[in-house]
């Protein structure tokens, strides 16, 4: 799913206040998930003790802060996880600059 996952950027996301604890347990997972894991909400949910409501909801906050992008297609859609947020430049300190 992501390429090499460095220290770093597991650092960088631990520490953005930003995004609650619920949904860096979701990125932590689909950061280190293999080179073609394919996202499906179904698996996500299954791993999650939370609930689809809580799996969905996190998910769009990951979506909303630019750690996760999604593009529908014909068969639903297609997820894609991002170390870096798309929609912001750095984050340090727990805070977009």
């Amino acid at each position: 799913m992501s390429p090499v996952v460095q220290v770093a950027d597991l650092q960088r996301i631990a520490s953005d206040r930003r995004i609650t604890l619920e949904a860096k347990a979701i990125l932590f997972y689909l950061v280190t998930r293999p080179a073609g894991y394919r996202l499906t909400i179904p698996d996500l949910v299954a791993m999650s003790p939370a609930g689809p409501k809580t799996v969905y909801s996190r998910l769009k906050e990951l979506i909303a802060l630019g750690y996760v992008s999604r593009k529908l297609i014909q068969s639903g859609a297609d997820y894609t996880v991002h170390v870096v947020p798309l929609n912001v430049a750095t984050v340090t300190n727990g805070e977009a600059e």
